[in-house]
C-alpha cells in the first residue's frame, strides 16, 4: 500500500497483494472495505477524516486498485459532527506505466510499448510476477485516471 497527496487528494495504491481477490461490485463489502481502510489510515498516519468525500476507485484487472479520495466542501460543514460518509464510483480502466527507466528486455517483452513524442508508456500484456511487478513499478509512474485513455488514443504503439 502506498499514500500519495496529490491536487488536494489522497490516492491510495493497493496492488493485488492486498486486495487479495476483493469483489469490488459488492456494493456493501465496497463500503465496509473503504471505511475499514480510511480508519486504519487514520489512525496510522494521524490524519484527519470528517465530512462527506468523493471516492473514486480505480481498478485494473493486472495491478488492483487505486482509490482517490477527496473531500466535498459543503457549506453545512457541522452536519456531519466528526462522521464520515461518502459517495464512491467504480472506473474500470487499464493503468499505463510511464517509464522513467530503461527496463529488462524480458520485461519490455511482457507489455505494450506506447509513445508519445519523447515519452514512452508501458501496458502490460498479461499478468506479471511480484518480482517482475516491483520492478515496473519501481522504475515507472502508473497513469490510472481519464489519461490513460488518451495517452492510448494518441499514442503510437512501438511494439506490441
Amino acid at each position: 500500500m502506498k499514500l500519495v497527496f496529490e491536487d488536494n487528494k489522497l490516492v491510495i495504491f493497493l496492488n493485488k497483494l492486498y486486495i487479495n481477490n476483493f469483489d469490488i461490485e459488492d456494493k456493501r463489502a465496497t463500503e465496509k472495505f473503504l471505511r475499514d481502510l480510511i480508519s486504519r489510515i487514520k489512525v496510522k498516519y494521524d490524519l484527519e477524516f470528517d465530512g462527506y468525500y468523493n471516492i473514486n476507485v480505480y481498478t485494473d484487472n493486472i495491478y488492483g486498485f487505486i482509490i482517490s479520495i477527496e473531500k466535498e466542501n459543503l457549506e453545512y460543514f457541522d452536519y456531519f459532527n466528526g462522521q464520515i460518509e461518502f459517495s464512491v464510483k467504480i472506473i474500470k480502466s487499464e493503468f499505463l506505466y510511464k517509464l522513467e527507466e530503461i527496463l529488462d528486455k524480458e520485461l519490455l517483452s511482457k507489455c505494450i510499448i506506447y509513445k508519445i513524442k519523447d515519452k514512452f508508456y508501458l501496458r502490460p500484456k498479461e499478468n506479471l510476477t511480484t518480482k517482475e511487478m516491483g520492478w515496473l513499478l519501481e522504475n515507472t509512474r502508473i497513469i490510472f485516471n481519464a489519461k490513460t485513455k488518451e495517452i492510448m488514443q494518441n499514442s503510437k504503439i512501438v511494439k506490441g
